[in-house]
């Protein structure tokens, strides 16, 4: 047997200086059967017209798609739908991936079947400054990881979260979870996505690295960072979508430890958020309230253990309140550990 197709997704909305280098990089692959899927996102600077060209001129190997429906996870689900692939892995228009990313990444789903998806290493450049980063992997262990133990790390820390290009998943996996959550257009998207596959399946971590993620001022995160704050997209992902997912899958499986992480990362971040935007104590004390009571309208955040850290948050500056709220949390640990874990647990060696 010959080598299973990968469909490569990449959308793109007014990236026309970007979209004939996205392609020619794939060509750099040492593995040699993709295809790639260019998804237009309502494109008015001439992207259109580039990607129409590249697919005349590639015909076995591009083809070009259009979603009507502005906004990224409409774009990479017109992908998903169009993939022809056994395997599907997603491409921002603007990073490339490291020439081996499908040689290391397509053995690995080959050989173990009861894998899901498979992640390596991404490179962060920083291109206003030249920084370079790799990855913090939190608690991935090199090989099978079961769930749904990536899922609490990823829920306690989302820079633990594979950046998308790094994945490879089954195509099959990708469409049963439903894609990427078309509600999220704040971003995070992408963490909503790699969060359903991880409660539910086993995943393979690969430390080699799979993407160069290039991070510049005019990147989609960047924009959305600067004009809405990453607090504020982090409490849109946590109170729409994984603190309720976390309470679903605790209610289906009976293991409340992510659900535990979720709601424990969303009071973090309501506190942060009040912090953040108040001006004084009574405005903070004002948001505090509000925010809480619209959790615990939903049924969320209703422990007491809560109403004392935001009684902490509310009343005293941040770094006190912080470290009131740690000390809170260490001396529930000591009453009842195995409700109130200090670390995340690790996958089993």
């Amino acid at each position: 047997m010959g080598e299973p197709l990968v469909s490569i997704v990449i959308p793109f909305c007014n990236h026309r200086g970007l979209i004939q280098r996205a392609v020619e990089k794939l060509f750099d692959q040492t593995y040699s059967n993709w295809e790639v899927i260019l998804v237009d996102n309502n494109s008015s600077d001439g992207s259109r017209e580039i990607a129409r060209k590249l697919a005349e001129q590639y015909p076995e190997r591009v083809h070009y798609a259009f979603e009507a429906v502005r906004g990224i996870p409409f774009a990479r689900n017109r992908g998903l739908f169009e993939a022809r692939g056994k395997y599907i892995s997603f491409l921002d228009v603007d990073d490339e991936f490291v020439p081996t990313k499908l040689s290391d990444q397509v053995p690995i789903l080959e050989e173990h079947p009861e894998v899901a998806m498979v992640y390596g290493l991404t490179r962060r450049v920083y291109v206003h400054d030249g920084r370079t980063v790799i990855q913090d992997v939190g608690i991935a262990k090199e090989g099978v990881n079961e769930p749904p133990y990536l899922a609490i790390d990823w829920l306690s820390c989302f820079y633990h979260l594979p950046q998308v290009g790094a994945t490879l998943i089954r195509t099959s996996v990708a469409r049963q979870v439903g894609g990427f959550d078309e509600n999220l257009l704040m971003g995070n998207d992408d963490v909503a996505f790699h969060l359903k596959i991880a409660f539910h399946y086993k995943i393979w971590f690969l430390p080699k690295e799979a993407v160069i993620y290039y991070r510049h001022p005019s990147s989609e995160g960047a924009r959305l960072n600067r004009e809405l704050g990453v607090t504020t997209r982090y409490l849109d992902a946590l109170a729409s979508w994984v603190v309720p997912y976390a309470f679903e899958y605790k209610q289906q499986t009976g293991d409340s430890r992510p659900y535990y992480w979720a709601e424990k990362v969303l009071a973090a971040n309501i506190a942060e958020y009040a912090h953040q935007k108040a001006t004084n104590l009574m405005e903070r004390r004002r948001l505090i309230h509000q925010m809480l009571k619209e959790q615990q309208r939903r049924g969320y955040l209703t422990e007491p253990h809560f109403r004392v850290i935001f009684a902490f948050h509310s009343w005293l500056p941040r770094r006190l309140a912080k470290f009131a709220t740690r000390s809170l949390y260490r001396f529930l640990f000591l009453i009842s550990p195995k409700k109130f874990p200090i670390e995340i647990p690790k996958p089993c060696q």
